[in-house]
């Protein structure tokens, strides 16, 4: 599964915009999105005794990980976001 998102991330990349054929098929399953939480909040509820007794190791490693993830996209979008100017700044150049 991980080959797969890897080849949409490479196709996307390539393509510099969303396919509408990936749009087309996308579309049914964010109208759906609450069936895919569906699972995790029935778990939540058959394991609250587990959940309420590490609360605090759960709660840190959520924070963690949510924290350590929107900073690497951060990260990553400022890098694109400058090649992309540097690229339009350099065609811009080559126009003049």
């Amino acid at each position: 599964m991980l080959i797969g998102i890897v080849i949409l991330f490479l196709v996307l990349l390539l393509c510099r915009r969303v396919p509408s054929f990936i749009t087309i098929a996308t579309r049914p399953l964010l109208v759906h999105m609450g069936l895919f939480l569906l699972p995790a909040m029935i778990s939540l509820m058959l394991f609250l005794d587990v959940f309420s007794t590490y609360f605090i190791a759960l709660m840190s490693a959520i924070l963690f990980s949510t924290l350590l993830s929107l900073a690497l996209t951060l990260w990553l979008s400022q890098r694109i976001l400058n090649r992309v100017k540097a690229s339009v700044v350099k065609s811009d150049e080559q126009d003049d």
